[in-house]
């Protein structure tokens, strides 16, 4: 439920946000079969429907029997700390700057996935429809955007919540727009999951 309230939260605010008339038509292809509704916005980066967690230690300790995974698009695996989870949703930023669908829907798999489970498109169709309503502007800032961990929440030791309020660029970016995104550890690296 909570991923379905911040799929359609992040849709309408980039939505109001992101379109304006310097918008480039050329970023992506449209969704070709997607109604214009929850179903076709994109899969939730983040939610603002969470309250923040209260923080805990950076150090998030591996389980004995956690192997790391590799990732072709995602850059790797991260280590199972505050900061491989920054490292990743940084990736996920940067990705979303330059259009990088691989990148997106591998990080963001998780989410992609509960999103269409309750209506949305693919990760591709989701992801392409919400550049599309990324002003150019945007996309530059997110290429280089980074996280301050000071405001990045740990809950427990395979979560971490990241506020849009973190994001640092040449641009900023509010609650309503980008929400709070959940990074979960599994099989060995970090995902968004919510």
């Amino acid at each position: 439920m909570r991923s379905a309230v911040g799929v359609v939260a992040v849709a309408g605010i980039l939505l109001v946000a992101g379109c304006n008339d310097d918008k480039s038509k050329d970023d992506a292809k449209p969704a070709t079969s997607a109604p214009a509704t929850a179903a076709a916005s994109p899969p939730a980066l983040a939610s603002t429907a969470a309250a923040p967690r209260p923080a805990t230690s950076s150090a998030v300790s591996a389980p004995a029997s956690a192997a790391p995974a590799t990732t072709k698009a995602g850059g790797g695996s991260a280590p199972q700390t505050k900061e491989g989870a920054i490292q990743r949703y940084e990736a996920v930023l940067h990705a979303l700057g330059r259009g990088d669908l691989d990148t997106l829907c591998d990080i963001a798999g998780p989410a992609a996935k509960q999103a269409e489970s309750e209506g949305a498109g693919s990760c591709r169709q989701s992801f392409t429809m919400m550049l599309q309503m990324i002003s150019p502007t945007q996309k530059k800032a997110l290429q280089d955007a980074t996280i301050d961990p000071a405001k990045v929440t740990v809950s427990g030791t395979t979560r971490v919540d990241i506020p849009a309020g973190a994001i640092k660029a040449s641009v900023t970016f509010t609650e309503d727009e980008l929400g709070i995104s959940t990074m979960e550890y599994q099989k060995g690296n970090w995902y968004v999951v919510d």
